[in-house]
């Protein structure tokens, strides 16, 4: 387990079923997609316009993982119902 991923997984844990009972899961599992997305486009551009470092790797990445820790669960949810 990696630092990054020990910050990421007590957020997944604690705070994403009760967001997902709160909202609706299919309402986050689409800005999970969205924010996934924007992510992607952003290091797309990064790495496109050849300015990419290893600590902007690094941060895309840790918020990479928070966007799929409140997304996994709602993936779960929503495919039981």
């Amino acid at each position: 387990m990696t630092a990054g991923m020990s910050a990421v997984i007590p957020f997944d844990y604690s705070c994403a079923g009760v967001l997902i009972d709160r909202v609706g899961g299919r309402a986050i599992l689409l800005w999970d997609r969205l924010g996934l997305l924007i992510l992607a486009a952003i290091t797309a551009f990064i790495v496109y316009s050849q300015v990419a470092t290893y600590i902007h790797i690094v941060v895309l990445s840790v918020a990479a993982g928070g966007v799929i820790a409140l997304g996994m669960p709602s993936s779960h949810a929503d495919l039981s119902q």
